[in-house]
């Protein structure tokens, strides 16, 4: 490829903001401009790459730690509903009527299903975040090493030495 065309596809590349157009960006500017200086070059996208990565990576946390405290929620709850249900029952006395003992309950279900309501989505949607991140690392890495090898052992592919 001549070197206006790896300059335009840098361009290109420089205006998107996904973390594989990024790095990809920061891989082939290096292997133009400093193809004597593999190692520095991939030192620095690594570095490039680990950053773009770790702001896609700040919403998993964000959810994952939502799915994990959302059921914490819910138990405190449950907790809380049931120790007003039991002190509504020792205020009772001898004369128990169950309708005391409703709402104390209710706010313990109600509590737990909404801890779970949350849980389940943001657990699911944490766990799917993870996949695609894992995902763009591993096309990251792939197109690094492609550009700073040219694909060499690609078959089919004709270098010149």
């Amino acid at each position: 490829m001549a070197r206006g065309g790896r300059e335009a596809a840098i361009a290109l590349l420089e205006q998107g903001k996904a973390p594989v157009s990024i790095v990809l960006a920061h891989a082939m500017r290096g292997a133009l401009h400093h193809p004597d200086k593999g190692a520095l070059v991939r030192e620095d996208v690594e570095r490039v790459a680990l950053g773009s990565l770790s702001k896609t990576r700040f919403l998993l946390r964000f959810l994952e730690t939502v799915g994990q405290v959302s059921p914490l929620l819910g138990l405190f709850g449950t907790v809380l509903g049931m120790i007003e249900a039991f002190q509504r029952l020792q205020q009772a006395g001898a004369t128990v009527d169950p309708s005391v003992l409703a709402g104390g309950i209710w706010v313990a279900l109600l509590t737990t299903a909404v801890g779970l309501a949350v849980a389940i989505p943001a657990s699911l949607f944490a766990d799917w975040f993870t996949t695609r991140v894992e995902k763009e690392q591993d096309v990251i890495e792939e197109l690094i090493t492609s550009v700073q090898t040219g694909q060499i052992t690609d078959a089919g592919m004709s270098h010149a030495p």
